[in-house]
């Protein structure tokens, strides 16, 4: 399924992938488009990412995601490719986020697929900014 097949199923839905999350979260969403393009999960483990926080999909980061995976640090001049995770930080929420970027976007702001942002909030397209963003 592509990135705007997956928005037109999912937009204004809750998404839960996950058996170990209590409601749908951010880390649902980011395992349910890495499910959909076909990127094993971790040994022993329900998703790509052996991490309890979103933030550890990037500052985590090992040689098993570096198969399946490009890490590449937020910059003021670079602009996420459409379908990438973007990774925000701790101090997004204690736990950081992550969210799926279309293919609207500057070196300003960007729109991306987010679920859980607010908290309890369904799947939504939404437009940020850089601003705590650790990586894509």
């Amino acid at each position: 399924m592509t990135l705007k097949e997956l928005i037109g199923k999912y937009n204004n839905q809750y998404w839960k992938v996950l058996p170990n999350s209590l409601s749908p979260q951010c880390f649902d969403l980011a395992v349910g488009w890495t499910d959909n393009l076909g990127v094993p999960h971790y040994p022993n483990n329900p998703s790509p990412f052996p991490y309890v926080k979103a933030s550890q999909i990037y500052t985590g980061f090992t040689s098993w995601q570096a198969q399946y995976f490009d890490r590449i640090p937020n910059t003021p001049t670079g602009v996420p490719p459409e379908g990438a995770l973007v990774v925000w930080g701790d101090s997004y929420g204690g736990v950081g986020h992550v969210a799926i970027k279309t293919d609207i976007g500057d070196t300003n702001t960007f729109q991306a697929f987010s679920q859980n942002d607010p908290i309890g909030s369904k799947c939504v397209l939404k437009t940020y900014n850089y601003n705590i963003v650790t990586g894509k």
